[in-house]
């Protein structure tokens, strides 16, 4: 499950490079329901990789389902949270 949610990351950060945010949400899980969608997100801050802050940002400012981007607003504050204090270790 751990490397299925990097890939997951990374391909929403990749697509995100090239593609309008609102396209890139639409398509990145398009076939899970809005209720695994939100479960998925909210576990996604713990995912060690550069774009993560991006891909939960643009799901919090451009999913349809109001659950999955409340998820992804909260998901996104901790990933930020966790990247500060990991740098205050340095």
């Amino acid at each position: 499950p751990a490397d299925r949610t990097w890939l997951l990351v990374d391909l929403g950060a990749g697509l995100l490079e090239e593609a309008d945010p609102r396209d890139v949400v639409a398509e990145l899980l398009p076939e899970v329901s809005a209720q695994a969608q939100a479960d998925i997100v909210a576990g996604l801050w713990q995912v060690d990789h550069p774009g993560v802050v991006d891909l939960l940002t643009a799901l919090s400012e451009h999913h349809p389902d109001p659950g999955v981007a409340r998820a992804a607003r909260k998901a996104a504050f901790k990933a930020r949270s966790a990247g500060a204090s990991a740098g205050q270790g340095s």
